[in-house]
């Protein structure tokens, strides 16, 4: 149940055409309720604010719900986006000052939850990655390690947000949801394929599963490229390379927003099945391969750890067929 509100950047987002409900998913979200802070970390097109939309037009929570321009970004119109999240249409930003002293927002905050209604509010904050200023990162820590009673954050995020997540876990404070959990099930891409009118036999299907590693916007897309077609399975060997579907999202959600040096990284050790920082040093002429394939595993969900160390690599097997393509 949602608060109605104006402003577009607090608007709940509408569920997408043929949505498939994930239970199991929503019923994590409820079992996270007694937590300060949810996490759902995983890259783009993984359902993340699909799932959320969903769970908050279902829920009997409060929900104030926030996503970020970047702009917002600012400690001054941060805090005044999320007092007027908790405030609610009715009263918006009236009678909130210009500048506030800082820590003077939390002050809000917490005097809006505690005489707020009955309902714990949530607050969803959509890309939360987006959020780097010291002094929100603070205030936002500061709320969480309070255990104020009447609040429950939920963050979307690509890769994890510069908080000290670690001891919120230690602490008990977090639950979190990662690309392995919210990736889509056997049933589920079922699902999805027979609200598009695509039926699968189970080796095909099992196919599709696997080549998209659950990916929920590679099962969308593979499912619209299917439709209507009257030999389906045709398409699943080659699903990254049809034009106008999984390689332009890849290329445009994923690939060009790494650095040239990242992107040359990628490509160029995309004929591997395994890759390290000496082999991709060797292979591209390039040096700190190591720590750049690190750095991608912590921000880039295509990019996979193979061990604990994070010194063996995989690439998700659509994205590595797209850099191949590229190469």
């Amino acid at each position: 149940m949602t608060s109605a509100i104006c402003d577009s950047r607090l608007t709940l987002p509408q569920l997408p055409p043929r949505h498939v409900s994930r239970p199991r998913l929503l019923a994590k979200l409820d079992d996270a309720a007694d937590s300060p802070l949810t996490l759902l970390a995983a890259g783009p097109g993984a359902g993340k604010t699909v799932l959320l939309t969903e769970w908050s037009r279902r829920s009997d929570a409060r929900v104030a719900w926030l996503n970020l321009a970047a702009a917002d970004a600012e400690p001054r119109r941060f805090w005044r986006l999320l007092i007027s999240a908790l405030k609610g249409c009715d009263e918006g930003e009236h009678g909130l000052p210009d500048a506030m002293p800082r820590g003077a927002a939390i002050d809000v905050i917490q005097s809006l939850v505690s005489t707020g209604s009955a309902a714990r509010p949530v607050v969803i904050i959509d890309d939360a990655d987006a959020l780097t200023h010291p002094e929100i990162l603070a205030g936002l820590d500061s709320l969480i390690c309070s255990r104020q009673p009447g609040l429950r954050l939920v963050m979307t995020a690509h890769s994890d947000p510069l908080m000290p997540l670690h001891r919120y876990r230690l602490d008990g404070l977090m639950r979190d949801l990662r690309a392995a959990d919210l990736a889509m099930t056997l049933a589920e891409i079922r699902e999805v394929l027979t609200l598009h009118g695509v039926t699968l036999g189970e080796r095909d299907l099992g196919l599709l599963a696997a080549r998209t590693e659950g990916w929920a916007a590679g099962v969308r897309l593979s499912a619209m490229r299917m439709e209507g077609a009257e030999y389906p399975a045709d398409f699943v060997s080659r699903l990254a390379l049809y034009q106008g579907s999984i390689s332009e999202y890849l290329v445009d959600e994923v690939l060009r927003r790494q650095s040239d040096a990242q992107r040359r990284l990628l490509i160029e050790t995309s004929f591997l099945d395994e890759v390290t920082g000496p082999v991709a040093d060797e292979v591209t002429g390039m040096t700190g391969c190591g720590e750049m394939l690190a750095d991608l595993a912590r921000e880039n969900p295509f990019v996979i750890p193979l061990d604990e160390a994070q010194t063996r690599f995989r690439y998700h097997q659509l994205f590595a067929e797209v850099l191949r393509y590229l190469v």
